[in-house]
């Protein structure tokens, strides 16, 4: 038990030097990338705590069915969640492209990628 807490530990600390190492990286852009940043990821924290509740619940229930020894609705559940992951996927996934056709002032990205 202690080893699966200490490998979950070292992902968050991971995960926490990657969001700041991106910090620095976008403080040399300038204020309006670090804005932009900061306005994006209230959206992306709200995307991912969506999926981690999501997937946790899907796993809970398929997990459920399974110990009832009731597999055709186990392998329902299991296309419930691909037909959720494709729902909430595609918005994602189109959404940037789509968005960044739309004309905008050239002033307004200090990064040559975006």
């Amino acid at each position: 038990m202690l080893r699966l807490a200490a490998l979950t530990t070292l992902v968050l600390v991971i995960q926490t030097l990657v969001g700041v190492a991106e910090t620095w990286f976008f403080g040399f852009l300038g204020t309006e990338a670090l804005a932009g940043v900061a306005l994006a990821f209230r959206a992306q924290l709200i995307q991912m705590m969506a999926n981690g509740g999501i997937g946790g619940g899907v796993t809970s229930a398929i997990t459920r069915a399974l110990g009832a020894k009731r597999r055709e609705n186990a392998e329902a559940l299991i296309w419930h969640a691909v037909i959720l992951a494709g729902a909430f996927g595609l918005p994602n996934t189109t959404g940037p492209v789509i968005l960044h056709q739309c004309p905008r002032p050239p002033h307004t990205s200090a990064c040559p990628f975006i």
